[in-house]
């Protein structure tokens, strides 16, 4: 079975999908603006006209399809509806889609939604124009072109598969629950190591750490977080220390300063890390991780949600369909609504009491996850729809 996935090679996500289908044995193909190397999957990296905006696409779809006919792909997989789902209807011919609704890229285009707005914007930007009606109106009618076209779609949510449904038509049986989920032998440092690992991080004898994993910009309210850590450290949150990662995603102006502002005021409590790091290296702070906040102004199903739970850190998190599907206040996790600055911070002043509940938290959580998101046996079911369309 060949299989085009239709990613960029450097993003996470598509890193570890497209290994597991290898690991079962598909022959995977990634095709993309950018280059990284995935053991036991060909790369293909194609160039851009404009640095990789959504033109590229349309005037790559010819190449793309060529491609395909040189690699004799036999199924084409765009993870995330636009721009690669776009993308791929472009190019296959009568090859069988199936396209993975990962994320969030449905949600945005809900009916609830205004169309002048954009959720991963500051309030300075979400100003109304008629430009950002007419984006607005273009990507929705892009996810719309791409599942109509679609053989199969996956959704990583029940959220995104009540919005296929009831704002895009999309027929149940065309619709596919499906979460990637974990990968268990990755989580495997000895205690040596998790030693090792809080050194790297300078956390003293006995102080806890608090993870913010999710990036440095407004859609994952980071504005919202970083004023609550000031305030929280401020008014004498002591024996905790805060770690920022940016994801690799843009970083706001304010949010960048406010940053920067904190760990200069309280350098033993907080580390602000504006580059990527490595798959890796995050997995690695993730074990040592006490606590962690995770708060994106909506999500599919979440990475970070799902690995911090395996681990046994506490989930302190916001309340959207994604989270309210899995969480429940007090049993394995905490809820912090309306998520804003001062009851944040009241949430992070009680962490030390709340480090009680955590090898509880820990064990509801790590048997809901092994039970219901690990990456093979997900892997394993989009293998059978494969092998189905074809």
């Amino acid at each position: 079975m060949r299989v085009a996935i239709l990613s960029q090679a450097s993003n996470f996500h598509c890193q570890k999908w497209a290994q597991a289908l290898a690991d079962l044995g598909a022959d995977v193909f990634v095709y993309g603006f950018t280059h990284h190397d995935i053991k036991n999957v060909t790369v293909r990296t194609l160039n851009t006209f404009f640095g990789y905006r959504y033109p590229d696409f349309w005037l790559t779809a010819g190449k793309l399809n060529r491609l395909f006919l040189q690699d004799k792909i036999q199924i084409v997989h765009p993870l995330h509806l636009t721009p690669f789902g776009t993308w791929g209807i472009l190019a296959t011919g009568n090859l069988p889609i199936v396209a993975a609704a990962i994320g969030a890229d449905v949600l945005e285009y809900r009916s609830d939604i205004q169309p002048n707005s954009r959720s991963w914007e500051g309030p300075e930007q979400a100003k109304i124009s008629y430009w950002g009606k007419m984006k607005h109106y273009f990507f929705k009618h892009e996810v719309q072109r791409v599942v109509n076209q679609a053989n199969l779609i996956t959704a990583d949510n029940q959220e995104i598969i009540r919005t296929l449904q009831l704002d895009f038509g999309v027929n149940p049986e065309k619709l596919r629950h499906l979460r990637w989920g974990i990968e268990p032998e990755l989580f495997q440092l000895t205690e040596a190591e998790k030693e090792s690992e809080r050194k790297k991080w300078s956390l003293k004898a006995g102080q806890n750490l608090c993870l913010i994993p999710r990036g440095a910009n407004y859609f994952y309210q980071a504005d919202i977080i970083l004023e609550a850590v000031q305030q929280a450290l401020h008014k004498g949150l002591t024996n905790w220390k805060f770690i920022m990662l940016s994801a690799g995603y843009s970083i706001a102006e304010y949010i960048k300063d406010l940053a920067q502002k904190i760990e200069y005021q309280y350098p033993e409590s907080f580390t602000w890390i504006p580059h990527q790091i490595s798959r890796v290296d995050v997995l690695k702070i993730w074990q040592i991780t006490d606590a962690f906040i995770n708060a994106p102004s909506y999500d599919g199903f979440s990475s970070t949600l799902n690995e911090g739970r395996f681990v046994g850190a506490i989930p302190i998190y916001n309340h959207i369909p994604a989270h309210t599907e899995l969480m429940q206040d007090g049993y394995n996790g905490i809820l912090v609504h309306p998520f804003e600055p001062q009851l944040l911070s009241k949430t992070l002043l009680k962490l030390p009491q709340l480090l009680e509940n955590k090898d509880t938290f820990k064990q509801r959580n790590q048997q809901w996850v092994l039970k219901n998101a690990q990456l093979k046996p997900a892997a394993e079911a989009m293998i059978a729809d494969f092998e189905k369309l074809l």
